[in-house]
């Protein structure tokens, strides 16, 4: 029995990442995107240039800052060590999966809008420099959104959310493995 004992393989150790920091990243990415929707719809409702180019700059501002975050947050998940458990595991790989697809949709209808726009307005629209009461139409509003950038941070934000998905899979198909490893190595000493 002692012999037995002595010949079955440890138990394996667990995977080895933050799950609190992965989620950490996982949040400031879905609350950029909501923050930056909330704010871009305030900015379309002004009515003039300069608060439309106001607004603007301050949600793109707030989308890079919450985008930035949730990638430093993603890099301390991936160096820290802690215990991942499949729940853990199961709940990380959903979200970065769905918000790593929406942040791919966005950026595409970001793109598709900013080149209809850049076509239909021809880069500065007539009238965007003048002085007194400037109309604010489409083409105003493409100068002052800078949609070429909007597109740039979702693909950040797709990055971040592609690499936690992958980590967090690959670490929970080693752990199955190894666990596999270890019932197998078990059954064989036993009957040994």
């Amino acid at each position: 029995m002692d012999r037995v004992t002595s010949r079955r393989a440890p138990y394996p150790r667990r995977p080895r990442l933050d799950w609190r920091y992965l989620l950490a990243a996982l949040l400031a990415n879905t609350l950029g995107i909501t923050v930056f929707s909330v704010v871009y719809q305030t900015a379309r409702n002004q009515t003039s240039v300069s608060a439309i180019g106001a607004v603007a700059d301050d949600a793109i501002l707030l989308l890079t800052l919450f985008a930035g975050s949730g990638f430093v947050f993603l890099l301390a998940g991936l160096a820290r060590r802690r215990s991942l458990s499949y729940t853990h595991s199961g709940i990380l790989a959903f979200g970065n999966f769905t918000i790593g697809v929406f942040s791919l949709f966005l950026s595409f209808a970001e793109s598709i809008g900013y080149q209809d726009d850049l076509a239909t307005c021809g880069g500065f629209p007539p009238g965007y420099w003048t002085t007194g009461n400037v109309t604010v139409n489409r083409c105003s509003i493409f100068v002052s959104l800078h949609q070429d950038w909007v597109s740039d941070i979702y693909l950040l934000i797709l990055l971040t959310s592609a690499i936690a998905f992958c980590a967090v899979i690959l670490t929970r198909l080693r752990q199955a493995h190894r666990e596999a490893q270890a019932q197998e190595s078990g059954l064989e000493s036993i009957v040994a």
